[in-house]
């Protein structure tokens, strides 16, 4: 994703320049010029704020002049993210009110679904679980949601009971690792396709998307590859795809990081 995080991260970078007046070089006017030019800056500016924050608030879709052009290449990426959300069913999120317990089950599916080898098995008495470093956790959710997770939120957590009497689903820690009962059999056959991107005033984005199914008889037989080939979709493709069937409806801000990559703020889907 070349072009349109490049885009992004100018545009955003252009609206701070514009909202801080001591870093723009201004010749000398006479007071009352710059007190007419500042009222008018001021009203300008209001009315465009107000614009924008309505734009955002509603998960309708529609083109204006805050539109994120995506070529082929940010088309794929955006999906592939939202997709990674899409899989696993994620619940409604928003940072300022985020769980542990929410950012580790991203986790344990995302290795799952991704690194299963950095997925360790282990058993305490007659109870076996899925087990990893916490360290792979704080990459896995700076890198989706730009969270510094810390040690001290993992280390308040239960640790493994060694008995199947009243288990519950964890997670778990013990010795710098989170610990889940073993579980297998989920299907993640959903994926999120991007309708339209906006920008935002304060340097963010809003994700507009249609989540989809595969249809099992398809998924069954389709390997990583093969999944990874609908997030090259565009929403009119989506929607004429015989093998996708239209779940819910849904948006997400994004925040851009310095290597040009989304990390989600907030996510909301409805049926």
């Amino acid at each position: 994703m070349k072009k349109i995080k490049y885009y992004a991260l100018t545009l955003s970078a252009c609206m701070a320049l514009a909202s801080f007046a001591g870093c723009t070089e201004t010749k000398e006017t006479s007071a009352s010029s710059e007190n007419s030019t500042e009222a008018a800056a001021t009203s300008d500016i209001s009315e465009e704020t107000e614009e924008t924050e309505t734009s955002i608030e509603t998960d309708s879709y529609s083109v204006d002049d805050t539109e994120v052009k995506l070529d082929e290449e940010g088309q794929e990426y955006a999906n592939s993210f939202i997709s990674g959300f899409a899989m696993q069913s994620f619940a409604d999120y928003d940072r300022s009110s985020a769980s542990t317990l929410q950012f580790l089950g991203f986790v344990r599916t995302y290795l799952k679904l991704n690194s299963p080898d950095l997925i360790i098995y282990e058993t305490k008495g007659d109870v076996s679980y899925e087990v990893f470093y916490v360290d792979t956790a704080f990459a896995i959710v700076g890198q989706n949601f730009g969270y510094p997770l810390k040690t001290d939120e993992c280390r308040s957590l239960p640790t493994p009971p060694d008995s199947s009497d009243n288990l519950s689903q964890g997670p778990f820690y013990e010795n710098d690792k989170i610990w889940y009962p073993a579980a297998d059999g989920e299907t993640y056959n959903c994926i999120g396709i991007v309708n339209g991107i906006k920008n935002n005033a304060d340097g963010t984005e809003t994700l507009y998307f249609t989540l989809y199914e595969i249809e099992y008889s398809t998924y069954s037989g389709l390997d990583a590859k093969g999944i990874a080939a609908y997030y090259s979709l565009d929403s009119d493709e989506a929607a004429s795809d015989s093998t996708l069937n239209q779940v819910a409806t849904g948006s997400a801000i994004v925040g851009i990081s310095q290597s040009g990559n989304y990390e989600l703020i907030s996510y909301h889907t409805a049926k």
